[in-house]
Formats: structure tokens, C-alpha cells, sequence
């Protein structure tokens, strides 16, 4: 059998998640369903699935963010870029042959370091994970 012939008959294998079951919940009752996801670090309705067929609840699907969640993360994402153009202008500096005082190139490899240890923490806060 031909790679192309194995690749295909995969493609038809694979299942695809395509239907859509409706619930219906008191408020009470959906709250304790969102704890209880929570806790596994996972999404409503993979909590459900896995519950339903009996099956390990892994921590691979997508939690829902908080606000709270985006804002920490939207700071993160901005120190990142800011990292990123700092070494930008110093590798630039250096491909056209400039002359990067090493001074100040250790002051920014510095302040990168400081950064994403930073950053690193900031992760683990918004992730609600110990580092």
C-alpha cells in the first residue's frame, strides 16, 4: 500500500465530533457541573464525555478564560513583544556589522532574563499552577 493510499484510508478512520446534544439544567445543578469541570481543569462538555463513556477525564481541552485570564495574559503577550523588538535591535545591530557596546547588550540581556522570569510567574499565576 502506497503512503498517499495509507494517509487516506486514516482520513476515514478518524472520527469527527459532529452532533450536538442539548441539556437542560437547573441553575444549581449547572454551577456544580461548572465546579466540578473546573476542578478536572477541563471544559463542560468534555467533563461530560468522558463521565458518559466512562473514560479518564484528561486535561488536554481548552479551559474557558476569565477576564481576568485574558488581562494577564494580554500583559504577558505585550512584554513579550517588547522583548522581542529589544533582541530585534540587537541581532540587527550585529548582522550590518555594528558595533553594540557590550554594556548595553548586557544591560538588555539583562532586562530580557529579569523579564521572562517575570513572565514565567505570571503564567503560573494565570494558570493557577505552582511553579
Amino acid at each position: 500500500m502506497s503512503e498517499q493510499n495509507a494517509k487516506r484510508d486514516w482520513k476515514q478512520v478518524k472520527r469527527r465530533a459532529s452532533r450536538i446534544v442539548n441539556l437542560r439544567l437547573t441553575p444549581e445543578e449547572e454551577e456544580e457541573l461548572r465546579q466540578r469541570a473546573a476542578g478536572e481543569q477541563t471544559t463542560i462538555a468534555h467533563y461530560l464525555k468522558a463521565a458518559g463513556f466512562e473514560r479518564p477525564i484528561t486535561r488536554r481541552a481548552r479551559l474557558h478564560s476569565t477576564g481576568a485570564d485574558v488581562e494577564a495574559l494580554r500583559a504577558i503577550h505585550a512584554n513579550l513583544g517588547r522583548l522581542a523588538g529589544n533582541s530585534h535591535q540587537i541581532a540587527r545591530a550585529l548582522n550590518f556589522g555594528q558595533q553594540v557596546p557590550a554594556i548595553e547588550a548586557q544591560a538588555t540581556l539583562k532586562e530580557i532574563r529579569d523579564t521572562l522570569q517575570e513572565l514565567r510567574a505570571e503564567l503560573f499565576t494565570a494558570l493557577n499552577r505552582e511553579p
